[in-house]
């Protein structure tokens, strides 16, 4: 039987293209931080009367769906951080844009806080755009360590 040597690049398995670790708990953490925050929005809005678009009055609120939609970029962006796929930076910066764009609507509604949603989008896409320095290249035929 044939032994796989040292000088053998490992099988095609996806795991050569993932995101190394110290990356991926940075970018985890960070839309971790970024799904709290939005939450935080949620408590803070109710508590001082305000209302984003996405809640509504607090009298008249909206539809469950809509309360949570802002939710769920962030949380896809947290699920393929956990993963460490190499697609994590693209996912990041797309769902970053999508929290940004909430709040941007925001602004001229309540402004304090559609600035905290914001500053929460950029800070998901800020980390995902940097954990691109840690998802390695695919390793070319032509360019194997020799």
């Amino acid at each position: 039987m044939d032994q796989p040597s040292a000088a053998t690049s490992p099988p095609n398995g996806g795991h050569q293209n993932a995101l190394s670790g110290g990356w991926k708990a940075v970018v985890t953490l960070t839309w971790i931080g970024v799904v709290v925050g939005l939450a935080s929005v949620w408590a803070a809005s109710r508590q001082v009367g305000l209302s984003t678009w996405w809640l509504g009055p607090p009298a008249n609120g909206r539809n469950l769906a809509i309360n949570i939609a802002p939710f769920i970029a962030p949380f896809l962006a947290l699920t393929a951080a956990i993963g460490g796929s190499r697609w994590t930076w693209q996912i990041g910066i797309v769902a970053g844009v999508v929290t940004v764009a909430i709040g941007a609507v925001d602004l001229g509604r309540v402004t304090r806080l559609g600035i905290v949603e914001l500053v929460l989008g950029c800070a998901g896409a800020g980390a995902s755009i940097a954990s691109w320095v840690g998802t390695p290249l695919a390793i070319r035929p032509d360019e194997e360590r020799r």
